[in-house]
């Protein structure tokens, strides 16, 4: 729980809602880990919808990496 209270008190502003005063498409992003952290799913969902797949395809690139899938694997041919 203190890692997430740090994530909280340290998030990184937006340089383009900044100069603009809209919200850029990764706002929430963010917030949206901290509420997944959390475990709430849902307002993690309603921050920022692509947050899960954009962890979900961050993680099998790393895994990928290192492991060097196949390409006959067949998450490998969903992604290319």
């Amino acid at each position: 729980m203190i890692f997430i209270q740090w994530l909280q008190n340290h998030l990184i502003p937006c340089p383009f809602k900044k100069f603009t005063g809209y919200d850029c498409p990764g706002c929430g992003f963010q917030r949206s880990v901290i509420a997944l952290l959390k475990g709430h799913m849902h307002d993690s969902l309603q921050l920022y919808p692509a947050t899960i797949p954009l962890i979900v395809t961050f993680v099998f690139v790393l895994l990928d990496g290192r492991l060097k899938f196949d390409k006959k694997h067949i998450a490998k041919k969903r992604f290319t």
